[in-house]
């Protein structure tokens, strides 16, 4: 599925008509272009999935920094969400410093393990079903304005987000899964 499929079945999902575009021009296309990216970012960072972990070495900038406690700066990847971890040419974890989109090191190379951002016909099925569940849930106020289908949405958040991360364990082996995104605690009132 690309994004406009998605955003039409989460249309669909609250009784509206399809989005054929983004620039059709209709209410539900403006609420859902505003809507689509973040949620989808929020999505995307809520769990530490598997599908969008990435490892690569970061490149240097030549400028130094103007904090002396650091000797390079690196930038972040352009599909950066969240997640970083450095980690030397081992896979040892090192120290360093986030600082408005770049990494401050020591070191003359870094490599960076980070959630990434990703083309949507990327995503397993179960994900994509939760992120349609998400999309839906933020737009039913502003289109639908029913408080007793944002319910049954958030419970359907809560259900899609258990199927798609436990399937998404099952290639990890066992680990103990991160908390639960301030995020999504706060915007759904839910604890998964």
């Amino acid at each position: 599925m690309n994004n406009l499929d998605i955003i039409s079945t989460a249309s669909t999902k609250l009784g509206k008509a399809k989005v054929q575009s983004l620039d059709e021009g209709s209410f539900e296309a403006d609420v859902f272009g505003q809507l689509y990216e973040p949620t989808k970012q929020a999505a995307l960072a809520s769990y530490d999935w598997s599908f969008n972990k990435f490892t690569v070495e970061l490149s240097r900038e030549l400028a130094a920094p103007t904090d002396t406690t650091w000797a390079y700066r690196f930038l972040l990847p352009s599909d950066y969400v969240s997640g970083g971890t450095c980690i030397d040419q081992t896979g040892a974890t090192v120290t360093y410093a986030e600082e408005a989109g770049r990494v401050l090191r020591k070191s003359q190379r870094v490599f960076l393990k980070y959630t990434r951002d990703l083309d949507e016909r990327e995503f397993p099925p179960l994900f994509t079903h939760y992120l349609i569940a998400m999309l839906a849930y933020e737009a039913c106020e502003p289109l639908v304005g029913d408080g007793n289908t944002q319910n049954r949405l958030a419970q359907e958040i809560k259900d899609k987000f258990a199927m798609a991360s436990s399937r998404d364990a099952i290639g990890k082996g066992p680990q103990t899964l991160i908390s639960q995104s301030r995020w999504q605690t706060a915007r759904y009132g839910v604890r998964l």
